[in-house]
C-alpha cells in the first residue's frame, strides 16, 4: 500500500510541476495585478497628475488633456480621472429617472478606476448639452508610471485589463491603448478595443502586443497609453496586467472602428438578411439568402494550422411565441483553413445552411443563433470564442419584416440618426433629395399573395430644428432587377435598376412643437402603383429596395433642406457588413442603400452601402395577414371523430382510416408546420373511410393532417421521412 501511495504521489507531483511549467511559459504575468510589482498602479488606488504638456511623471499615473470642442479649444479641460464611484456621472448613461448606477464590476473597483467620463465633462449631469467643463468633442489621455520590463526583449506581450465603455463608434475616433519603450518618446500602433469588446460589455479584454519589444534592449522605462478621443459617454478601466503572450487563442473578430473596409466592418452574418421575417414569406425550398460565418482572428503567437483540427460550430435554439424554448433545432459545423498568427485584420469563412427545414418545423418565434470556434491546441482566452445573434419569424397573422430591432412598445427602435450633410458639424448642406431604404427579398411574393399593408419608419428633428411646421415625405417601393440597367449584374443596387412599382406620401405635422432634438414614428399605408391603382401582390423571387424619400420641393416645400430644416432618418445599428461578402447576382444584400443629392451636384448619387454596412434604416413593413394558411393552433379536436394514420413517420404514402359517428362530408386539409395549405380533398357522407395519399414529392419535414366535419375537426401529426 505504501509503495501503491508513494507512486501516485510522484505523479501527482510530476502532473502538477508540469501543469505549472505549462502555465507559466503560456501566461507569465510580469506586471500588474496578479504579480509583485506595480499591483497599486494596476489596480489605480492612488490620485492621478493632470496636466497638459508633460513630462510624464515617473512614479503615477498622468493625465493629459489634449484638446476639446472637437480641437477647437486646446488643451481644454478633459482628463481621465481615478473614481472610487465606479460609474459615469453623465445624465444620458445614468439619467436621474433611471434606477441607480451599478459601479464597474471589476475586482478591485472599490480601490478606484480609471474613466474618462466624456459625457458628464459636456453636461455636467444635466440634460443640457456643452454645459459642462469640457464641451465638445475631446481627446484625453492617460500615461503610466515607468513599468520595467527588463528581460523580456523580443518577447510577444499581451496587455490585459477590465473595461466598460460607451462611445460612438466613429472611424475617425480612437479608444485605444499602446505602448511605449522609451519613456514616452515614441509609441506603438495604437489598438483601438472597441474592435475586439462589445459596448456596454463589461469584462477583461487582452490586446495583443507582438513586436513592441523585438529588438530593445533597454526596457526598464516602458509605458502605457489609454486614450479616449470621441464625443459623449464614458470609457472605464481597471486592473492591469501585463503577461506573456499566450501561443494561440483564436477569435471571432469584431467590427473595427479603425478599418473601414468590409472586412474591418465585420464581425458575424445575420441569418437570413433581415432581423424579422414573416412566416409567409419562408420557402423552405430557398436558401439564398440562409448562409452562416464570421470573421476569425489568432491573437496568439503561433499559427493554427488545418492539422490542428480548427472549427467553427453553429447551433440555433428556438424560443416559440410563450417563450418555450427548444434546444439546437439546427446544428452545423464548419473546417477552418489556416489562421496566422498576428494577422488581427482577420480571416472571412462563410458556409450556406444545408437546409431551413428548422424554421418549417418550429414555425413563428425567436431563433437564438450562437457561433463559436475551436482547435486542438490550447487556448488562452474563451470570451472572445463565441457570439450571438436571434432572428424573429413572425406569424402568418401579423407578418412583419424588419433588418432592425423592435423597441418595447412594438414599434421599430432607432440608435441614431442621419442625415447625408457633406461639410463639417455646425456648417450646413443644401440638400435636395435624401432617399434612404433597405432591400428586402420576397422568395413567395405572388404564390403567397403578399400584400404590404402599411411601413413604418423613425424620424428625427435636430438640436436647433428651425424648420417648417409639417414634412411631407414619400414611402417608395421599387422592384430591383440585377443587371437590368447598363452595369451588369453584380449584386449592388444600381439606380436604373429600379422601376417604382409602388407608392405613397405622408405628412408629419407639429415639428415645430416637438422639443429638439426628439425622435418620432411616420406611418404610410395604401400604396398605389404607377397609374394610381391599389399595389398587388409582390413577385415570386423578387428583390425590393423599399425607402423613405425627402424631396421638399416635389413635396410642396423649399427647394432644398438643411440639417436644421429637414428630417433626419432614424437608424438602428445592425452590422450587415459580413452579409456583403456573399452578395452576387442572385442574392443581393444590400444592408442600406442611399441615394443622394445637394445643391452643387448635377444629378442624384447612389451609394449602394448607404451610411455604411454597420447601421440600417429604422424600417419595419407590416403585410397582410395570409389568407392561403390554416392556424394550427386554432383547430378545435372533436370527440366524435376517430382519425388513424399509418405508417407514421412515412416516406411515400399516408394511409387515412376515418370514422364518424354519424354520415356526412368530410374535408382534409394537409398543411406544414408553420400553416401552409398544401393538400386539400373531399369526400361526401361518409361513416367510415380508407384512403391513401402519395406524399412521395413533399420535402421531409412535420405536418399536420385535419379532418374538418361540421361537428368539429381532428388534427393529427405527421412525419415525412
Amino acid at each position: 500500500m505504501f509503495k501503491l501511495n508513494l507512486f501516485f504521489t510522484c505523479i501527482l507531483t510530476l502532473v502538477l510541476t508540469s501543469l505549472s511549467f505549462l502555465d507559466l511559459n503560456a501566461q507569465t504575468k510580469i506586471w500588474g495585478v496578479g504579480t509583485t510589482v506595480g499591483v497599486a498602479d494596476a489596480e489605480f488606488q492612488n490620485p492621478f497628475i493632470q496636466d497638459t504638456i508633460g513630462p510624464y511623471s515617473s512614479t503615477a499615473w498622468t493625465a493629459i488633456s489634449i484638446y476639446e470642442n472637437w480641437g477647437g479649444t486646446s488643451p481644454g479641460n478633459a482628463f481621465w480621472e481615478r473614481s472610487l464611484l465606479g460609474y459615469s456621472r453623465d445624465y444620458y448613461s445614468n439619467p436621474p429617472f433611471a434606477a441607480p448606477a451599478t459601479p464597474l464590476p471589476s475586482p478591485s473597483q472599490t480601490n478606484g478606476v480609471a474613466i474618462f467620463d466624456s459625457g458628464y465633462m459636456d453636461n455636467d449631469s444635466t440634460a443640457s448639452i456643452g454645459v459642462g467643463s469640457s464641451p465638445g468633442q475631446h481627446r484625453g489621455e492617460l500615461i503610466s508610471p515607468r513599468i520595467d520590463l527588463s528581460g523580456y526583449t523580443d518577447s510577444a506581450l499581451v496587455i490585459k485589463f477590465f473595461s466598460k465603455y460607451s462611445a460612438n463608434n466613429s472611424a475617425t475616433n480612437e479608444l485605444s491603448v499602446s505602448m511605449s519603450t522609451d519613456d514616452g518618446a515614441t509609441w506603438s500602433d495604437p489598438f483601438d478595443y472597441r474592435e475586439i469588446q462589445l459596448e456596454e460589455f463589461a469584462d477583461f479584454v487582452a490586446i495583443p502586443m507582438p513586436n513592441v519589444t523585438a529588438g530593445v534592449s533597454n526596457l526598464s522605462q516602458c509605458r502605457l497609453r489609454f486614450v479616449f478621443d470621441t464625443y459623449y459617454y464614458y470609457a472605464m478601466i481597471d486592473d492591469i496586467t501585463i503577461e506573456i503572450a499566450p501561443d494561440y487563442d483564436i477569435a471571432i473578430g469584431r467590427p473595427s472602428t479603425l478599418n473601414t473596409s468590409r472586412l474591418g466592418k465585420s464581425d458575424i452574418v445575420r441569418l437570413g438578411g433581415s432581423r424579422y421575417r414573416a412566416l409567409s414569406n419562408i420557402d423552405p425550398t430557398n436558401l439564398k439568402e440562409w448562409f452562416w460565418g464570421a470573421k476569425l482572428i489568432n491573437y496568439g503567437g503561433k499559427t493554427i494550422y488545418p492539422s490542428d483540427n480548427p472549427k467553427m460550430y453553429l447551433s440555433i435554439d428556438f424560443y416559440d411565441l410563450a417563450n418555450n424554448m427548444t434546444p439546437n433545432v439546427y446544428l452545423d459545423t464548419m473546417n477552418l483553413d489556416t489562421l496566422l498568427a498576428g494577422e488581427y485584420t482577420g480571416s472571412t469563412f462563410t458556409k450556406g445552411l444545408k437546409d431551413i427545414n428548422f424554421i418549417s418545423n418550429n414555425g413563428a418565434g425567436s431563433y437564438r443563433v450562437k457561433y463559436w470556434v475551436s482547435h486542438d491546441n490550447a487556448d488562452a482566452f474563451t470570451y472572445n470564442d463565441t457570439v450571438y445573434h436571434t432572428f424573429d419569424i413572425t406569424p402568418t397573422t401579423t407578418p412583419f419584416i424588419s433588418k432592425g430591432a423592435l423597441r418595447s412598445d412594438g414599434r421599430v427602435t432607432v440608435s441614431r440618426a442621419f442625415f447625408p450633410r457633406t461639410t463639417p458639424p455646425g456648417q450646413t448642406s443644401n440638400i435636395t433629395l435624401f432617399e434612404w431604404g433597405s432591400v428586402y427579398y420576397f422568395p413567395k411574393g405572388q404564390s403567397n399573395a403578399i400584400n404590404i399593408d402599411s411601413i413604418e419608419f423613425r424620424y428625427y428633428i435636430d438640436n436647433g430644428y428651425v424648420g417648417p411646421a409639417s414634412h411631407t415625405l414619400a414611402v417608395n417601393i421599387y422592384r430591383l432587377r440585377d443587371g437590368s440597367g447598363a452595369t451588369a449584374a453584380n449584386g449592388v443596387l444600381d439606380m436604373d435598376e429600379l422601376t417604382l412599382v409602388g407608392s405613397n406620401q405622408v405628412t408629419l405635422s407639429g415639428l415645430d412643437t416637438l422639443p429638439a432634438p426628439s425622435y418620432g414614428v411616420g406611418v404610410a399605408s395604401n400604396f398605389v402603383d404607377a397609374i394610381g391603382n391599389p399595389l398587388t401582390s409582390l413577385d415570386d423571387d423578387g428583390w425590393y429596395y423599399i425607402a423613405i424619400r425627402e424631396e421638399p420641393a416635389a413635396m410642396g416645400g423649399p427647394a432644398s433642406v438643411t440639417l436644421k430644416t429637414g428630417l433626419w432618418l432614424g437608424a438602428h445599428a445592425s452590422n450587415y457588413a459580413l452579409n456583403t461578402f456573399r452578395t452576387a447576382p442572385d442574392t443581393i444584400i444590400n444592408p442600406a442603400p442611399l441615394i443622394v443629392s445637394d445643391v452643387p451636384a448635377t444629378s442624384p448619387t447612389s451609394y449602394w452601402s448607404g451610411f455604411g454596412t454597420d447601421f440600417v434604416p429604422s424600417i419595419g413593413i407590416h403585410l397582410t395577414p395570409d389568407s392561403t394558411t390554416t392556424n394550427i393552433a386554432m383547430v378545435e379536436n372533436s370527440p366524435n371523430i376517430s382519425l388513424v394514420i399509418t405508417p407514421n413517420p412515412t416516406i411515400k404514402e399516408l394511409t387515412i382510416d376515418l370514422k364518424l359517428d354519424v354520415a356526412q362530408d368530410v374535408e382534409y386539409i394537409l398543411t406544414n408546420a408553420i400553416g401552409r395549405v398544401l393538400m386539400t380533398f373531399k369526400s361526401e357522407q361518409v361513416m367510415l373511410e380508407k384512403k391513401t395519399i402519395n406524399l412521395e414529392t413533399i420535402p421531409p419535414g412535420t405536418y399536420f393532417l385535419t379532418a374538418k366535419t361540421k361537428q368539429g375537426n381532428l388534427t393529427k401529426k405527421v412525419i415525412k421521412q
